[in-house]
């Protein structure tokens, strides 16, 4: 594997090739250097979030030599998401927490994505210009290529008779200019637009009256497609189905057993009610056409085992080939070009810790890029355990042990993780890592309530905070 330190480039590092010793402490507990990447669709450019001190920059580099090609300072503000609209724009999206002006008195967290071209290196704000709107963005854009050119939809608010709503904007990159497409109602907080850059979706939940609903364009008009009643976690809209027409959502249905599954659902043009639900009781991630919001594969983790189903078989071929450059370690999907041949990686490696890498299929290449601890070099070993609590539930784990010491008289510290309907997952952990460097063993439980064993164990947690969740721990330690 190649590493390639074009960190060194643009921050601050402490490198210690070749020194036999324990990083410093500050080395784990700084902000991650890089924090996402992502790659242009047309495969020429790779965009990273990259972090020094607290100063945060967009770094753009060219795929085939790594070389710098735009550089953009965010200061102290927080850079939520990086997303490209064609190959020549990245769509930046932050975020801080301030006071706006007419609503003072309400200090909270606003998003706000500009547009880089990074040609020119101009910005332009994704909302902006139009009356009686707020500049500020509810999420992730949606990007679509309509025609060969990008365009952006992203949620905003705009006002009616002084009352915010959830209103869907459209901006052209090329052009710089943003349009109202659509505003909602006062309850609307989803949206949909197809891959011919048309709203074809719309949410609605009034959580008053815990009633959530789904409307569908319908020949130049929108329709209530579904609703549901007494709706606490209600459905989601996703994205684009299988078939890039119908409706992507994520619910939850009561199985037989009176457990309940977490599902994926397609509601089809013109259909009476959504089909059969699939990708059943698996906890997964949606694998999205970044150009057109179609669902192209799930992203399971079952376990400790990630499981990557694509629906072309050629992709799921290229995908098995970029897993394969890197066996003995946990890679993740983070970017893919459009003509699926180049994948952007996240590799987590038990002997040189987390970075990301660039596989070419048609090359048939590797490139080692670098990562969020690149100062790191002694990264120590991560077991998985296995056990039963006291009442017979399986349980898992992870146990942290200092590089080059033997596992036996060392003292132990308990990690348990927040949520609690998250999880621990077997790799780097710059917490448990920092404390294994000066000695401690680290454990990390998934007590009941953890996300990624299915929903029955994730129900034997209800009502067990400080109970059966914390004696998890204690058999643990045991």
């Amino acid at each position: 594997m190649r590493r390639y330190h074009w960190l060194e480039a643009m921050c601050a590092v402490s490198l210690f090739a070749g020194v036999a010793r324990a990083a410093p402490l500050e080395a784990y507990g700084r902000l991650p250097a890089i924090q996402q990447g992502e790659i242009s669709p047309d495969g020429e450019h790779l965009a990273f979030i990259v972090t020094d001190g607290e100063k945060r920059f967009v770094t753009i580099f060219t795929a085939k030599d790594q070389k710098l090609r735009s550089r953009v300072a965010a200061g102290n503000l927080r850079v939520r998401a990086i997303q490209w609209a064609g190959p020549n724009h990245l769509i930046i999206t932050t975020s801080s927490t301030t006071v706006v002006q007419g609503l003072e008195g309400w200090k909270q967290e606003w998003w706000v994505a500009n547009d880089l071209d990074i040609r020119t290196g101009k910005f332009h704000p994704l909302i902006g210009g139009i009356d009686e709107t707020m500049n500020v963005v509810s999420g992730r854009p949606m990007i679509r290529t309509v025609g060969g050119k990008p365009y952006a939809f992203v949620e905003g608010v705009s006002f009616v008779q002084n009352q915010g709503r959830s209103t869907l904007f459209k901006f052209s990159p090329d052009a710089g200019l943003t349009t109202l497409e659509r505003q909602g109602h006062r309850y609307t907080d989803d949206w949909l637009v197809d891959a011919a850059g048309r709203p074809v979706a719309e949410s609605r939940f009034d959580a008053d009256a815990r009633k959530w609903s789904l409307l569908i364009a319908n020949g130049g008009g929108w329709k209530e497609a579904k609703t549901a009643e007494d709706a606490i976690e209600h459905p989601d809209i996703v994205g684009l189905g299988r078939d890039g027409r119908s409706v992507l959502l994520a619910d939850s249905i009561d199985a037989k057993d009176g457990s309940t599954k977490q599902v994926l659902r397609e509601f089809a043009p013109g259909a009476a009610d959504w089909g059969e639900p699939f990708a059943v009781d698996q906890d997964h991630d949606p694998i999205l056409d970044p150009s057109t919001g179609v669902l192209i594969g799930v992203h399971t983790l079952a376990g400790d085992q990630d499981q990557y189903v694509f629906y072309d078989a050629t992709l799921q071929k290229y995908w098995n080939a970029a897993v394969k450059a890197y066996p003995d370690a946990r890679v993740l999907l983070q970017s893919l070009s459009d003509d699926r041949k180049k994948f952007l990686l996240y590799v987590d490696s038990p002997v040189d810790g987390p970075a990301y890498a660039l596989v070419d299929i048609a090359r048939g290449s590797g490139d080692w890029l670098g990562g969020p601890y690149d100062d790191v070099k002694d990264v120590a070993p991560v077991t998985p355990l296995s056990f039963k609590a006291a009442d017979g539930l399986a349980l898992t784990g992870y146990l942290t042990t200092p590089k080059g010491v033997e596992a036996k008289n060392l003292p132990l510290v308990v990690f348990p993780h927040g949520g609690p309907a998250a999880r621990d997952e077997e790799g780097f952990d710059w917490w448990a890592q920092a404390m294994a460097s000066h000695g401690y063993a680290v454990l990390q439980v998934n007590f009941r309530g953890s996300w990624g064993f299915g929903w029955d164990f994730k129900a034997a947690g209800f009502g067990q905070f400080g109970r059966k969740m914390q004696t998890d721990l204690s058999d643990g330690v045991r």
